[in-house]
């Protein structure tokens, strides 16, 4: 069973950009703790997220145990509940944009994906059919994505996997 462990923002940018659908069809549980379930939903009234959130039958709150004292002054609670959910779940992924968050899972020895990721795996399973208008979507709903990552995920799209 392939299970994620998803932050807000990913969340947030998927629901807006309407490209949601992707979790469910790469991960048999996508898991959020507590705090990042209430951060999408004291979001904006017109928020796509907070909107459908509540009603989607593929996404399971848990609840997370207390991480590492130091990592709660770097991170957001949402941040932390999901690397503590990940570490009590070995072997379980991430989905972070967030840099801060990503080095302390890299640190932790969480495995993690951001959005740009999760598109590329979409693309090579055929669950999308333009990975430009994914992306192009995505940056259009807020994530923010340097030129130089961008440029890297245009290359990664277009390798072959092993």
């Amino acid at each position: 069973m392939i299970s994620i462990v998803a932050d807000a923002s990913p969340l947030i940018i998927l629901f807006k950009s309407e490209l949601e659908f992707i979790l469910p069809n790469l991960f048999d549980r996508i898991l959020v703790p507590g705090a990042v379930f209430d951060e999408i939903l004291a979001g904006s009234e017109g928020d796509r997220a907070k909107r459908l959130l509540p009603a989607t039958n593929w996404i399971t709150t848990v609840k997370a145990a207390p991480l590492l004292p130091d990592l709660q002054f770097v991170l957001g609670q949402g941040e932390c509940g999901v690397l503590s959910i990940a570490k009590e779940l070995e072997g379980t992924r991430v989905l972070l944009d967030d840099a801060a968050a990503r080095k302390a899972a890299k640190v932790l020895g969480i495995p993690f994906v951001g959005t740009g990721g999760v598109l590329v795996i979409a693309y090579r399973k055929g669950l999308i059919s333009s990975f430009d208008a994914a992306l192009d979507a995505v940056i259009s709903s807020g994530l923010w994505v340097s030129p130089e990552i961008e440029r890297l995920l245009r290359i990664e799209v277009n390798r072959k996997p092993n």
